[in-house]
């Protein structure tokens, strides 16, 4: 498979952290953005490899992307989507990652990755989250 020049993932949280390693791993894309609201969160996800460069601007964090991944809260996506509207013109649509199902076969989205990669993501992501509470929490189980 081609590898994308340019993916951006918005929301480098569990499932946005986890694309990106999967898309690292593979070398499906030459370069992964990962777009923040906190610019504190840029430089972990950055050094746990998770992406390789990172934003708080919307704007910067799509521009001439290829493929860009909405991880956001179900409940921000369609405010999200209104935005890149305004932003980019969309060759093609696939599902968003909050699709309960993977369209590829039927299965849940989360059981494509192997069980390693989603360990190593899980524990990754877990890293990331906003609150000691979560952290505690995520990596417990």
């Amino acid at each position: 498979m081609k590898a994308y020049k340019k993916v951006a993932i918005l929301g480098v949280g569990l499932l946005g952290g986890s694309i990106g390693l999967v898309l690292k791993k593979r070398r499906l894309a030459q370069e992964i953005v990962g777009h923040f609201r906190n610019p504190k969160k840029i430089r972990p996800a950055v050094r746990l490899g998770l992406i390789d460069t990172g934003t708080t601007d919307l704007k910067e964090a799509v521009r001439d992307a290829d493929v860009v991944v909405v991880c956001t809260p179900v409940s921000d996506i369609e405010r999200k989507l209104t935005l890149l509207k305004t932003l980019v013109v969309p060759r093609r649509s696939s599902p968003t990652p909050a699709a309960p199902r993977s369209p590829s076969c039927g299965r849940p989205a989360a059981s494509i990755l192997s069980a390693r990669t989603r360990s190593q993501a899980l524990s990754r992501a877990a890293l990331l989250r906003r609150t000691p509470t979560s952290c505690a929490t995520a990596s417990a189980s």
